[in-house]
């Protein structure tokens, strides 16, 4: 005899705890995120240590970032193709630590900004 009783075998997102549901999107694959509304509906996802992304397309980036709230990781890890206008929006002053794997598009009128911005971020001992 099962401990909820539902009309079919699909829990709603809704109905399970916050600790459950962080859980549940830390072990989450999403790969290509361009479906994540129908995944997660209405879902805010704080990360507490680490933030390590690994999406397919920009598009996907799009989709992921704006449900991310909170100044609460300090290191951040991308993989797979993003935006210079994305990587700012993630990185946040509790960042300490900043790794960016495969692909950046950065805009030409972009350049200085990603020079400020490396030379800012690297001068303290502990930022990487």
């Amino acid at each position: 005899m099962p401990f909820f009783k539902y009309q079919n075998d699909i829990m709603p997102f809704s109905n399970l705890t916050y600790g459950f549901k962080n859980r549940l999107i830390q072990l989450a694959r999403i790969n290509d995120a361009t479906k994540i509304s129908v995944a997660f509906p209405g879902t805010n996802i704080r990360i507490n240590n680490t933030l390590i992304l690994n999406l397919e397309s920009v598009e996907s980036y799009d989709r992921v970032v704006p449900l991310i709230v909170g100044p609460y990781y300090s290191r951040l890890v991308l993989h797979g193709q993003f935006t210079w206008v994305q990587v700012k929006r993630l990185v946040h002053s509790n960042v300490k630590q900043v790794r960016l794997m495969n692909r950046i598009t950065v805009k030409p009128r972009e350049y200085d900004d990603v020079v400020q911005f490396v030379l800012r971020f690297s001068r303290h001992f502990e930022n990487k």
